[in-house]
């Protein structure tokens, strides 16, 4: 006896036994996980199949042999259908298989069982013969219609779950590829191995190899459990992430395939084409718009949507989808709602364009008066009409400083300056405006492209050097005289320098002033205004927008006057993307 328990075909399937047997128990310490149901379930019964085949071997008795080769036959027909619910939770399409679909899948398997244990006849086999090799009890017997047509279902249902798991496997890229390959050699070795059962090809007659093969198997899956993390890291886990974000999206998502045919619809992308996501699935995309939204039998990328009650508008972005091979397999298409941001684009519009005429006739209006009150007063009253019209003055300037921004936000074309014909003429204005300034410029003639958005950003910081950090400002020139901060001629500098550095231009506007204000920065570094802390003008939010739009940078140093450096990409060329677009640096290297 002891010599039968030792004998290599009892120790394999008590290896193979034990071995699926703890991958079954620790796939139900992973209970939480997706796919550990089914998979616990396949190991538990893939344990009782080779457990059953090994107490057979051990069994005199003909009508219990006879009963464990009917077991046998019952984990034989069981496995692969739950190696294909497996495979569903696995992948991620385990609500596909619905408990309709599944009862059906199983109908074979519970007919069978039924025939095998009321009525084998000669259906399960034709015929069978009791066999004792080297004190090993073996059943030989040859296999009926119904047995062989059960066998080839198996098949079919084994190798659909390894296609659903293949086809995963190719389509997710690296990050499961070991683990699924893993599970497949799993799956692969018992399929083969049954083929020589099949047709008689065993080392002892009678013998059914398949059981034994699940030692084979149980390394593999073992290999995927512990090594890959297969059951924490299950693929499923991905494609409920993504069809969980594709729900609650509030924008529309619709996939078509390459027939323009719909794969995927959210609900919202059901509710703006007024369609149940569900029926939906299948239909082209004509059959659910009108025809004059559609470009050559798709969405126009460009083109807006309306829904059924024309209260909303929708705009279309549309992107490829490609394989593995970058062959282009179908489209997605997102419906951004963009109803409130156009009405409040409208509104700004109206508003911008109303209080920038009336606020410019108006002030001109106030300007012209006020100074015809300071020609015809004398001193309190002559100085109250003179503060009357400098004010109206900066809102006239502020109102053009407002069509400045609309300017840089609207700007997407390329002009292309030299940007020492840049800086000259802009120097000859200021010359002419602040005859008191003088300007050393030394810029090199490089070309700068959006030079109509490069103009207003030295202009404005030009200006700001010459109107606040110049102690020849209004403000400031009675200090400046008095403390002795011009230059020997009596004039006061701005130093405009620029250098060329790779694929960008280095500008430097310099003034000996006072320096910007920390509240100027303040709000700059927070990129917003509050109640209580806000600049005094458009100035350097304008240098701030041009800057962004420019995809260039700029750092501000305080120190006995303001130093601003400017980094301009040269036209024709590109950044370096590492580089801090439109990033804000004071003194210390942050802002």
């Amino acid at each position: 006896m002891l010599a039968v328990l030792a004998s290599p075909y009892v120790l394999g399937l008590v290896v193979a036994t034990v071995a699926t047997l703890a991958l079954g128990v620790a796939a139900y310490r992973h209970r939480d996980r997706p796919a550990s149901r089914p998979f616990g379930a396949l190991c538990i019964l893939l344990a009782a199949w080779a457990a059953t085949t090994c107490v057979g071997l051990l069994v005199e008795s003909l009508d219990t042999r006879l009963f464990l080769e009917r077991m046998h036959w019952v984990y034989a027909a069981i496995v692969p259908v739950f190696w294909l619910w497996f495979a569903f939770e696995y992948s991620g399409y385990g609500p596909e298989l619905t408990p309709r679909r599944f009862a059906l899948l199983v109908a074979p398997t519970v007919v069978f069982v039924v025939v095998l244990f009321v009525d084998p006849g000669t259906l399960v086999w034709s015929s069978y013969e009791p066999v004792e090799v080297g004190g090993l009890y073996l059943i030989d017997h040859n296999l009926g219609p119904a047995t062989l047509a059960l066998s080839l279902y198996l098949f079919a249902v084994t190798f659909a779950g390894a296609a659903v798991i293949v086809r995963f496997g190719l389509t997710a890229g690296h990050l499961y590829r070991d683990q699924t390959v893993a599970l497949l050699v799993g799956v692969a070795t018992p399929i083969l191995v049954s083929l020589f059962s099949m047709v008689d090809v065993t080392p002892l007659r009678g013998l059914n190899v398949t059981p034994y093969a699940l030692a084979v198997s149980a390394v593999a899956f073992g290999n995927a459990m512990f090594r890959y993390d297969f059951l924490e890291n299950a693929p499923a886990t991905r494609r409920f992430g993504q069809h969980v974000v594709t729900k609650s999206l509030r924008d529309g998502v619709l996939v078509v395939d390459d027939r323009n045919r719909v794969v995927e619809c959210n609900p919202v992308a059901g509710r703006i084409l007024d369609v149940d996501p569900d029926d939906a699935l299948g239909a082209e995309i004509h059959a659910l718009v009108d025809e004059d939204t559609l470009v050559d039998g798709t969405f126009d990328q460009n083109a807006h949507l309306w829904n059924t009650n024309g209260t909303r508008r929708y705009a279309i972005e549309q992107s490829p989808v490609v394989d593995q091979h970058d062959h282009e397999v179908g489209r997605v298409f997102v419906f951004r709602d963009v109803t409130e941001t156009e009405r409040r684009e409208e509104r700004l519009a109206v508003l911008n364009r109303v209080l920038r005429h009336n606020l410019r006739n108006d002030m001109n209006v106030v300007t012209g008066r006020a100074r015809e009150l300071e020609a015809r007063l004398d001193g309190e009253d002559a100085a109250t009409a003179t503060e009357i019209a400098d004010v109206a003055d900066e809102l006239v300037e502020l109102s053009h400083k407002a069509r400045t921004v609309e300017t840089i936000m609207a700007n997407d074309t390329a002009e292309t300056r030299s940007l020492s014909a840049l800086v000259g003429d802009l120097v000859d204005s200021m010359t002419h405006e602040h005859p008191e300034v003088a300007f050393d410029v030394n810029v090199p003639d490089v070309t700068v492209a959006r030079s109509t958005v490069v103009y207003a950003v030295v202009s404005n910081l030009v200006e700001n050097a010459v109107e606040h950090g110049s102690p020849c400002s209004r403000r400031d020139a009675g200090n400046a005289v008095e403390h002795g901060r011009t230059d020997d001629d009596g004039t006061c500098s701005v130093r405009i320098d620029g250098h060329v550095d790779g694929n960008v231009v280095e500008l430097t506007i310099a003034d000996d002033g006072p320096g910007i204000p920390d509240v100027e920065l303040a709000a700059l570094r927070n990129g917003e205004e509050s109640a209580l802390e806000h600049g005094s003008g458009l100035g350097l939010w304008i240098v701030a927008w041009g800057i962004e739009r420019l995809h260039g940078s700029v750092s501000i140093t305080v120190d006995d006057g303001t130093t601003v450096t400017l980094e301009l990409p040269i036209a024709g060329t590109t950044r370096d993307p590492d580089a801090d677009d439109g990033r804000w640096r004071g003194d210390d290297g942050t802002l």
